[in-house]
């Protein structure tokens, strides 16, 4: 295809000679062309040339040259060349300035557009669109000056041979280049595909291109990926993807089908609302489990852990021994079994193959101080068990529709760490009252936010595969749909007397069983209310090197423990030695 010599020829005889004198003078200063001084000459023939065909007399050689080397037409030449020299002098160049530079109209530089359009896809130029004056300016890409001043072919970066991790990093800068509308819609999803084609031999590419999408909805699955593994965030606000379709018609559709959940991504399950109830307007979504499953299957990412959880590892536990009645001394030893890896791996397979539900959960409950959060420490310290612990006043949020998302939140991180950890940990609720309360009917936000979060929990232990504990003190206060739910319900009473002289002795080693019995008959203390006053007798131990404590001292912790502000008159117990 020829030049396109659209000038209006309405250049003077003096300036097509200044014209023939600079190119003279080009071609004594580059005696031997390189691909910068090939841009030098056409920019300075150009200027103001109208695109006359003069000019393209002239700068012929210098447009074969710089064609041939990059592989593109001399009319691509052309303008590579212009907006290298325009891109130096002022930012997001446009059309514009191509035609201020020129001194040409705009038809004349139209005719160059799919030339542009051309080089933008080669990756020679980048387009970003502005919004706000419904143009289009052209930028370099980073590396390009720098090739030409070598004196070098500029190439696009080449994807091939990419692991996972990387794959999503440059996906990144493509879908961040959308985002400051530096590249359209188009552009990046041929870079998508270009990354993808590159990188075949990936087991994620494998599984992404099995689901047959359209090519803008295989990017944003794409994105959805990206935005776990590399930002290790689970869902994505509908701002943070929208921005990928640069038609404003298409973005409302999208919206409208997504919110309607008429998306093709949601009728295949690909995608989901973050959280289902609670939330009046759906504004996030997430790749639902079973394909983040599938397409991320074999690489490592960790979902942020928020505020509302905490870790105990089980090899920081320290043990201790418990004291309980014969009942519920039985009870804990079935959960003992139960947790224990061997036969907890044979009862899940049991299970599965009987299609039943292998996910466990259990009900400690009872009056505070019995030893339901302990127990459940022990256990997990037997078995070898780490334990994620909801907070849950850290779970509940001000912000319609944030508690819900805290709640699915953390649920989806423990399928997480039940996948990554070689034993399966433990979920414990510990004093979940506040959640598994009975519902409330009422239309104010708060009731909608507790009934929902219930929701949502409830959900999630019909589907769970794993191990949840949840205590509560006020077991008469639980919901009906919650009590279906725990397989395992076990009653923490308050110690028996015999059992409280155990605990007084194993808190206080050198108590005197004389006085354990007395302690263990007029104080009807819980296991937790005992260990207070043991604490008390090492602290006064330290602090003012009283190794053994009167009748006064400890009669004055028993009374403070128990809030009573009367002076009782009681026998006197025999002195011991603080441990």
């Amino acid at each position: 295809m020829g030049l396109r010599m659209m000038g209006r020829k309405g250049l003077s005889e003096e300036q097509i000679k200044e014209m023939q004198e600079t190119a003279k003078n080009l071609q004594k200063q580059h005696k031997t062309l390189t691909m910068m001084a090939a841009i030098e000459s056409i920019v300075a023939l150009a200027e103001d040339s109208q695109f006359c065909p003069q000019f393209f007399k002239l700068a012929d050689k210098y447009l074969k040259y710089l064609a041939e080397k990059q592989e593109i037409s001399k009319n691509q030449a052309l303008m590579l060349a212009l907006f290298v020299e325009i891109n130096s002098s002022c930012n997001n160049p446009d059309m514009g300035d191509l035609k201020r530079f020129v001194n040409c109209n705009g038809v004349q530089t139209l005719v160059y557009q799919n030339d542009l359009d051309e080089l933008v896809r080669r990756g020679l130029l980048r387009c970003s669109e502005d919004r706000c004056m419904g143009g289009q300016s052209y930028i370099l890409p980073n590396g390009l000056l720098e090739a030409y001043l070598k004196d070098k072919e500029y190439k696009r970066e080449s994807y091939a041979g990419l692991k996972p991790e990387k794959l999503f990093k440059k996906l990144f800068k493509q879908t961040h280049s959308r985002y400051k509308n530096e590249l359209s819609t188009e552009l990046m999803i041929d870079e998508a595909e270009r990354m993808l084609n590159e990188n075949e031999n990936l087991p994620f590419v494998q599984e992404l291109r099995k689901l047959s999408l359209l090519p803008i909805h295989e990017v944003m699955v794409f994105h959805f990926c990206r935005t776990i593994v590399i930002n290790h965030c689970d869902s994505i606000s509908i701002g943070d993807f929208i921005y990928l379709i640069d038609d404003f018609e298409e973005r409302n559709e999208m919206i409208d089908e997504l919110q309607q959940k008429t998306h093709p991504l949601i009728m295949c399950k690909i995608l989901e609302p973050a959280f289902n109830d609670g939330f009046e307007e759906k504004s996030e979504y997430r790749l639902t489990d079973k394909m983040r499953s599938r397409l991320l299957k074999g690489i490592d990412y960790v979902i942020d852990q928020a505020s509302d959880t905490t870790i105990t590892a089980c090899k920081d536990i320290v043990k201790k021994q418990l004291f309980f009645d014969k009942e519920v001394g039985e009870q804990l030893k079935r959960l003992t079994d139960l947790v224990d890896e061997r036969k907890y791996k044979e009862i899940c397979k049991r299970l599965k193959a009987k299609g039943m539900r292998r996910g466990f959960a259990c009900l400690f409950y009872g009056a505070a101080g019995t030893g339901k959060t302990e127990s459940v420490l022990q256990l997990a310290r037997q078995s070898g068990r780490d334990i994620m612990q909801v907070n849950i006043s850290d779970v509940k949020s001000k912000w319609v529709g944030d508690s819900e998302k805290n709640i699915k939140a953390i649920f989806d991180r423990y399928r997480m760490a039940v996948k990554k950890s070689k034993k399966v940990p433990i979920l414990l609720f510990n004093e979940a009252d506040a959640i598994i309360n009975k519902r409330i009917n009422s239309d104010t936000a708060d009731a909608k936010m507790e009934n929902a979060i219930q929701n949502i929990i409830l959900q999630e232990m019909e589907t769970m595969e794993g191990i949840l504990i949840a205590t509560t003190n006020l077991e008469k206060n639980m919901d009906s749909a919650f009590e279906r739910r725990f397989l395992f319900k076990v009653k923490f009473n308050k110690p028996s007397s015999e059992q409280r002289r155990h605990i007084w002795q194993t808190m206080l080693p050198t108590l005197q069983n004389e006085t354990a019995d007395y302690l263990a008959t007029h104080f009807d203390f819980s296991g937790g209310q005992i260990e207070n006053i043991a604490r008390k007798v090492n602290i006064d131990s330290v602090l003012y090197g009283q190794d053994t404590i009167d009748q006064s001292k400890l009669e004055q912790f028993c009374t403070e423990e128990t809030l009573e502000k009367k002076t009782t008159t009681r026998k006197r117990i025999i002195g011991f030695t603080a441990c």
